[in-house]
């Protein structure tokens, strides 16, 4: 008797065996099989039926087949060509399903033929978080909601506030044009394999007007990193470090809202904000503390 091809809503662990399959480490690929957890994060990603949804990496299938259920459109992003190929297959007679074998770094948002709203979700590469959140995050047009499955580490720096341990560049470069909320915590018992540590789900949602102008975003992106190369130091002098010249320097003297004796991570978003604004030569007024 033949076997019967494996279907999305089998466990990830019986789908890779049916496919001869293991998991890459290459890839970072730990598979959450546990279905609550799955639902959850597809009712996150899709509040309305009338939604479409990017999903990154969907290996087996597992979260595709919940986002299938409720969403208008989803468009699966899969660098295995093993699992996309796969994928494919299960999900033929899914009409508003298409699995394309590709990798999500080099996605192009303007040019995806899926209705809005959009939403970009995810369990995505461990070692690709950073690279992930800010092709997504900075995207244009920026989609109108992302929920990703990330390590839990980066999650608690991502929701964050000034002052707290977490606090750091990548909390502020995500915070300036969205909010950021965790919404619940996935044990590594949860994945196949599972990771050494612990993951958890966030939710992102774009702020009707960003913090940072589309205008400043390459100077505030200076400014952060500069920041916090150095965020033990106080704020004057982790910018030296990070390669402000003098007069650059004396040009954010009295800057309201900013505060150069004390440390970067004291500092909300604003005032990085405000620190780029000074140091951007298109600014429309010269920045205070340096004259006309």
């Amino acid at each position: 008797m033949t076997a019967r091809p494996p279907r999305p809503d089998d466990d990830p662990r019986a789908v890779l065996r049916s496919l001869g399959l293991r998991p890459r480490r290459a890839l970072s690929q730990s598979f959450l099989t546990d279905r609550g957890r799955l639902a959850r994060i597809a009712e996150a990603a899709v509040p309305d039926p009338a939604w479409s949804v990017v999903e990154i990496g969907p290996g087996t299938g597992a979260l595709t087949a919940e986002l299938a259920r409720r969403a208008a459109r989803v468009l699966g992003v899969e660098a295995d060509p093993h699992l996309a190929a796969a994928g494919a297959t299960a999900f033929a007679d899914r009409p508003n399903v298409e699995i394309r074998c590709a990798d999500a770094r080099d996605l192009d948002f303007a040019r995806l033929d899926l209705p809005r709203p959009l939403a970009v979700t995810g369990n995505i590469p461990y070692h690709l978080t950073g690279l992930l959140l800010r092709a997504t995050l900075e995207a244009d047009p920026r989609p109108d909601r992302v929920v990703f499955l990330v390590q839990l580490e980066v999650a608690d720096r991502l929701v964050a506030g000034p002052g707290c341990r977490d606090y750091g560049a990548l909390t502020v470069l995500c915070a300036a044009a969205w909010t950021a909320r965790k919404l619940l915590r996935v044990p590594a018992g949860a994945f196949h394999p599972p990771p050494k540590v612990d993951s958890a789900v966030v939710l992102f949602e774009p702020r009707p007007e960003p913090i940072c102008p589309p205008r400043l975003r390459a100077a505030f992106r200076r400014v952060v990193l500069a920041a916090f190369g150095h965020r033990r130091q106080t704020l004057r002098n982790a910018l030296r470090h990070g390669g402000l010249s003098p007069d650059e320097l004396a040009g954010l003297d009295n800057l309201p809202g900013v505060r150069l004796d004390r440390r970067p991570e004291q500092h909300p978003v604003e005032a990085f904000v405000a620190v780029a604004a000074a140091l951007d030569p298109s600014t429309a007024n010269p920045p205070v503390g340096r004259t006309a």
